[in-house]
């Protein structure tokens, strides 16, 4: 099967602008074989030139989408339209959401700073709405898939993600305490559900005498008004079941449970208006429009909105003072002489450990999601127009993007043929160039290997290698990282490894149990386009590594996720099969 494109071919090799152009250098030599006849490798200082690197200009401002953003938004687009149940929250967002939205847009009370928006937007009224209303749906669905009794671990509650303080400061009424106790009768509740759905089509029970006369259903305009939510209510038997006098069927008492819990629904909303999606999107609504009168763009007021306006605060103070300007902020959309808006996108371009090392420092203390959220957004919005206009096509791109399984999979859909078997195989592919040794001075190029086969000693020099596009990527990342001032020596401690090797593994570090409809990923280790990063012990040199990482993976050229394999906390990493060429054109130029 081939390899999905995860993003649209009309602009596929147009990321130049993006600061990593296509690199031509031909096919060359294959070098680095595991019979050590390698060519020597040579120093840090005369690897080939990485545009990465020589692409750190000054950004102009701009809310437009450039070639420089294309990439970065397309490169969320596993993590928004391929997960499990992506699909599932987009319709649900799509159906149910967003007429809440186009209702809270035309609210009285934020109409005259909408007119000023739009102005200052250069839009008429109308048009500036419809651009609102697209990013505040997108972030409803990034905030919790629509789900209005969606709750977070850091207890942020419902369809907007509300934290109990901040949802009062909007104007929602909130008694927690009641709402914590409706919470737990809820849960009790769907704990009866998940039985009964686990018990066969046929099964029945005696109805207790209190419930005689009592007709099992779930009223669908009740369930509309609860949560909009059609999963409520309960799926059609497969078979005709007719229980015994007396008796319910398994259906009519899951009915009747949901018809419990929606009831118990309907009063926590009463007491907690987080749970009411049409009055926690209304105040939402009042909440980024004064965000944006504040920040001077829609971009900023979801980045202080999901991650506070203290951290959007400070990010933008440790960017400006670094760069030497004044930024409008908190200016209420009038205009003051010798300051400028600093979009998000500007400084997510112009922040580097080089340039801005403080604000770079912050921001990348931060989880990725802080520094992602705008980019998810935009993503978030084009997946859901894209449901909108045309659904079974949504479905087809979030079915090839392999649901649930990690980027690996969406990369590579059939690795199979692309694994190694066992050392035999290993030995054959370094001897026709398939693999590529790691090479000889990586010393001089800030890497080196740790305990790469601990579980088969003997077999180490035929676990140090990779295809050769992973090997570029590999040395693009050291590259970048020491460019940036990464000090700590990188320790690469995993590469290729044969199947035989794997099941030696999971012997040793068996996968943990996944939940029922979750997918189990593909083996990709024995395939040699992945391999693994330890994490620097030093923050600066994590942040900065993370950074280099994310130079490329804002390209499209690799993928990345953090991981703890083995106890060992680091990186997964992933070419992308679109830039093979180019990548083992880099591990090429490298090794001439």
């Amino acid at each position: 099967m081939k390899a999905p494109h995860l993003w649209p071919r009309s602009w596929k090799y147009t990321t130049a602008a993006a600061g990593l152009a296509i690199v031509g250098y031909g096919s060359g030599r294959q070098l680095g074989t595991f019979q050590s006849n390698a060519a020597p490798v040579p120093s840090l200082a005369s690897l080939p030139a990485d545009p990465a690197v020589a692409a750190e200009g000054t950004p102009t401002a701009s809310d437009a989408v450039t070639g420089a953003s294309e990439s970065v938004i397309e490169a969320q687009r596993k993590r928004i339209m391929g997960r499990l149940r992506s699909l599932e929250m987009v319709r649900r967002v799509v159906t149910s959401v967003r007429p809440h939205v186009d209702r809270a847009i035309e609210q009285p009370s934020i109409q005259g700073d909408l007119r000023k928006l739009a102005a200052s937007s250069g839009m008429s009224v109308e048009k500036y709405k419809e651009y609102f209303k697209g990013k505040q749906e997108a972030d409803l669905l990034l905030e919790s898939g629509g789900d209005p009794n969606a709750r977070s671990i850091a207890d942020a509650i419902g369809v907007a993600q509300y934290l109990a303080g901040t949802g009062r400061q909007c104007g929602l009424k909130i008694n927690v305490g009641a709402s914590e106790a409706l919470s737990r009768e809820i849960a009790q509740l769907e704990r009866k559900i998940e039985w009964l759905e686990a018990q066969p089509v046929v099964w029945t029970r005696a109805v207790p005498s209190g419930l005689k006369g009592v007709v099992p259903t779930v009223p669908e305009a009740e369930v509309v008004a609860a949560s909009a939510d059609a999963s409520l209510l309960p799926a059609p038997s497969a078979e005709n079941v007719t229980a015994p006098a007396g008796e319910w069927t398994r259906d009519q008492w899951l009915a009747y449970r949901k018809s419990q819990r929606q009831k118990l629904v309907l009063r926590r909303r009463a007491v907690d208006e987080r749970y009411d999606p049409a009055k926690a999107i209304t105040a939402q609504t009042r909440y980024l429009v004064k965000l944006t009168r504040r920040y001077g763009g829609v971009d900023w007021a979801l980045q202080a909105y999901h991650g506070g306006e203290g951290g959007a605060n400070r990010t933008i103070r440790l960017y400006s003072e670094a760069a030497g300007r004044r930024t409008l902020l908190a200016s209420r959309g009038t205009s003051i002489p010798g300051q400028s808006r600093l979009s998000y996108a500007e400084l997510y371009r112009g922040v580097t450990p080089t340039a801005t090392p403080g604000a770079f420092s912050y921001l990348f203390g931060r989880s990725d999601d802080h520094r992602y959220y705008w980019w998810k957004v935009l993503m978030a919005e084009r997946a859901l127009n894209l449901y909108r206009k045309d659904p079974k096509e949504f479905e087809r791109q979030w079915q090839e993007l392999q649901p649930g399984m990690n980027a690996d999979a969406a990369y590579y859909p059939d690795p199979e043929p692309l694994q190694f078997a066992n050392n035999a195989a290993l030995r054959e592919a370094y001897l026709n160039g398939t693999l590529v040794a790691f090479p000889r001075n990586a010393p001089a190029l800030g890497l080196r290997t740790d305990n790469l086969a601990a579980l088969d000693p003997g077999s180490t020099s035929l676990h140090k290698g990779l295809r050769p596009e992973a090997m570029g990527a590999l040395l693009r990342v050291a590259h970048l990282y020491r460019s940036f001032g990464g000090k700590e020596t990188l320790s690469v401690v995993s590469m290729v490894q044969s199947n035989a090797y794997r099941s030696l593994w999971k012997q040793r570090y068996p996968d943990p149990p996944l939940p029922e409809g979750v997918p189990r990923d593909p083996e990709f280790h024995s395939t040699g386009l992945v391999f693994q990063i330890k994490r620097p012990s030093r923050d600066w040199d994590r942040k900065v590594l993370e950074y280099a990482m994310g130079r490329l993976y804002d390209t499209l050229r690799i993928s990345w996720r953090p991981t703890s394999a083995g106890g060992s906390r680091g990186y997964h990493l992933v070419v992308n099969p679109e830039f093979k060429t180019e990548m083992a054109a880099y591990y090429q130029k490298a090794v001439r």
